[in-house]
């Protein structure tokens, strides 16, 4: 046991005596020093070639080296990784190795190199030029099949694919080494189609580009970092002491062409990269891990998703809950407007799920046709309470529930758009907080009195609302709207309703700041309260009286002329009124936008004077006015010809016929031939019906025999008194 212990020990002193003083070798024709650690050394103490030479090559190093019975790996490193192993040297010893290395050159009488060192040279370059890079190998691709489809160029000696340290799954690239030169420039030169290999194109470059490159960059940086140090330090001395010596790698030029895509900066890159769609944006992480990083790094930056255009579902490709999840997993916590209102096909419930969980900094959402439910909208108030605005368009599951936790628990709600809701009945506004400021209730048939007042009530601060086509609002319900909504600046009342009158309508001219109003088809509107509404409105700059046919007459136009803040003007499918009533209107002067679509009454005369007198007029559309001639649009020419603004007459539908006229090109009158009008909402559709038909009995038929059958045939069974023949001639 003594001696088993003796013997021990004396192998451990004789091992570290072996290794003392071992940091570095000095490699001959001035080529910089490369580190050898210690456990590259053999192992047995007594054939380490330590202190008989300490100036030797790297061919004699290693075949020293492999004399021992059990030889390890010799590795030399590039001069970035010996720099920080000679740190420890003193210059001196450092200066005293390299004079001898010259004397020994000088005495040995060789040229730059010495055959053993130009051999190890030129074999390690023969060995990267066998050597290839990988690159776009599938994932289901095995390195025993990446081998055999390349043998086809040569024998193929080693073949590796990179894969993960944690997961060990494949990364998508990896080295193959053939067993000579040529077989490797086989496989580079080929055709891009025999390197197709399970569905994908193999990408193969030398095995020491970026090898290269990166020693390269690594080396300008420090050569950078000691000429600033010795700007700094104002060391002539040290600087000349560091020029003697031949750096490893030349230093790039100073002004770099790129080639090549990867050649890019990230942030160049990047900028290329946010211009892909979000299709792209996914395959484009399938490319290699450097694209992959960046494009996350893109997807982390993204504030705004919409899917306009992305996905649709003629073509059988909607947007699914799958695919929404896997992209909110990469932008979902900078997501701030998520808009699904053009891909709601195949979204349901889930699909808020997965919104609440993994966009809590979430404040657009526009929901609008995605299959919701009181729960879901819970979901999304409770995970999502920064929301200023959303559209739950649509949403026909939602209720009184989940639209009560909406408005309870996200404070900072501002827009709120609950279109067709038919299960709303407005209960859930006495929730309702002071920051709501645009309210759309357009189509809730449900809402009912208690929710009216609701509203009026407790979302004082309004600036917007419309109740459009609420069939159950009354008077009541709009005189409480109009004392408490003092705020209101645009006001849409569009639609039929069963329980208005005109004499609540004229309440809304006891709104102050009301700037837009929209009573479109709404039958109950009539000249008096066009007067009402002119004298207490007085910002208003926006009116549409679209077909309130049966109360519109000129005088309503002439109380519009006394409006001064009036700009846009909408009178399409009115009957009663005339040119006379757009004379008086016209003396308001101010008006930069007029529509009178499927006006039977307006002719040449009234156009004219419009265009005479309102002189900042850009668009008057007159489609579907049949008085209309082309006289009227030689006389705007005549006078808009020294304006500085362009005037478009909208001309389809009349009886001008712009082939007969002549427009200067550089004239301030533009044509535009559409035709807006809709025949349906047309006051006199039900004159032009008949004088249809009555122009229809004058046809001529003689010589049309297309109804001779079936005649002959009525004839017999009339003769015959046959039920068959009846039935038959009926379907016929």
């Amino acid at each position: 046991m003594f001696s088993y212990a003796y013997r021990i020990r004396c192998l451990q002193k004789l091992h570290s005596e072996a290794f003392m003083g071992l940091n570095a070798v000095c490699l001959p024709d001035c080529l910089p020093a490369g580190a050898v650690y210690r456990s590259s050394l053999p192992a047995t103490p007594v054939s380490t070639p330590i202190r008989e030479s300490w100036i030797f090559s790297e061919q004699q190093l290693r075949d020293r080296l492999c004399k021992t019975p059990s030889p390890r790996k010799c590795r030399f490193f590039d001069p970035r990784r010996s720099e920080s192993g000679l740190n420890s040297f003193d210059n001196e010893w450092l200066d005293s190795a390299r004079r001898k290395m010259e004397t020994a050159m000088e005495d040995d009488k060789s040229d730059e190199t010495s055959p053993e060192d130009a051999d190890s040279v030129k074999e390690n370059e023969t060995f990267y030029q066998k050597k290839l890079f990988v690159g776009n190998i599938s994932y289901r691709v095995t390195k025993r099949q990446l081998a055999n489809f390349l043998s086809k160029f040569g024998k193929v000696v080693d073949c590796t694919i990179v894969q993960d340290h944690i997961k060990r799954w494949p990364k998508g690239y990896g080295f193959v080494t053939f067993s000579k030169v040529e077989e490797a420039e086989k496989a580079r030169n080929s055709p891009p189609d025999q390197l197709e290999l399970d569905g994908r194109q193999l990408r193969l470059l030398p095995a020491n580009k970026t090898r290269v490159s990166k020693i390269r960059k690594d080396a300008q940086v420090a050569a950078e970092r000691r000429a600033l140090a010795r700007e700094l330090d104002g060391d002539e001395e040290s600087s000349d002491m560091e020029a003697d010596v031949t750096p490893a790698t030349p230093p790039p030029s100073p002004r770099r062409s790129v080639d090549h895509v990867d050649d890019l900066p990230d942030d160049a890159l990047l900028l290329v990269l946010a211009w892909l769609d979000i299709k792209s944006r996914i395959r484009i992480e399938r490319v290699c891990q450097r694209w992959r990083r960046l494009a996350l790094r893109l997807w982390r930056s993204q504030d705004k998703l919409s899917f306009s255009g992305v996905f649709s579902v003629g073509d059988g490709r909607p947007l699914t809950v799958s695919i929404l999840r896997a992209l909110l997993v990469r932008c979902g916590e900078s997501l701030r407007s998520l808009d699904l209102a053009s891909a709601s096909h195949a979204l349901d419930y889930k699909a808020a799920e997965a919104i609440s969980m993994l966009c809590p900094n979430l404040e657009y959402l526009d929901a609008s046709g995605v299959q919701l439910t009181n729960v879901s909208v819970q979901q999304l108030a409770q995970k999502c309470p920064k929301l200023k605005t959303v559209l739950l368009k649509r949403c026909s599951d939602v209720g009184e529930k989940g639209l009560w936790w909406l408005l309870h628990l996200c404070k900072y709600l501002e827009h709120l758009d609950l279109t067709e809701l038919h299960k709303l009945s407005g209960q859930c506004f006495h929730m309702a907080g002071v920051r709501l400021r645009r309210l759309v209730l357009r189509g809730c048939s449900g809402l009912t009195a208690t929710g009216l007042s609701k509203v009026a009530t407790k979302c004082c601060f309004l600036s917007e609302l419309t109740l459009s086509d609420c069939l159950q609002i009354s008077d009541h319900d709009l005189l409480l709207l109009c004392q408490n909504l003092r705020a209101l600046r645009v006001f849409h009342l569009s639609g039929s309703f069963l329980n208005l009158t005109g004499d609540s309508i004229g309440a809304i001219g006891h709104l102050p700041l009301l700037e837009e109003l929209n009573l479109s088809h709404n039958k109950v509107v009539n000249d008096v309260v066009i007067g009402a509404i002119c004298a207490g409105c007085t910002k208003l700059r926006f009116l549409d009286l679209t077909a309130c046919s049966q109360g519109i007459t000129d005088v309503a136009l002439n109380h519009l002329s006394r409006c001064s803040g009036l700009r846009q003007l909408r009178l399409n499918y009115l009957g009663q009124i005339t040119d006379s009533g757009l004379g008086s209107l016209s003396c308001h002067g101010l008006l930069h936008s007029v529509e009178l679509r499927g006006c039977p009454q307006v002719s040449d005369g009234g156009v004219l004077i419009l265009v005479e007198l309102c002189r900042d007029m850009r668009l008057l559309d007159v489609s579907g006015c049949e008085l209309v001639t082309n006289a009227a649009v030689t006389g705007a020419m005549d006078i808009v010809g020294e304006r500085s603004d362009v005037l478009t007459i909208v001309i389809g539908g009349t009886l001008v016929e712009p082939n007969q006229l002549y427009l200067d090109p550089k004239s301030k009158l533009k044509i535009d031939r559409r035709n807006f009008c809709i025949e349906l909402y047309r006051p006199d559709r039900l004159e032009r019906m008949l004088s249809y038909h009555e122009d229809r009995d004058d046809w001529d038929l003689d010589g049309y025999e297309g109804d001779g059958e079936a005649e002959a045939r009525a004839q017999d069974m009339m003769e015959n008194d046959d039920p068959l023949l009846m039935e038959d001639y009926v379907l016929s």
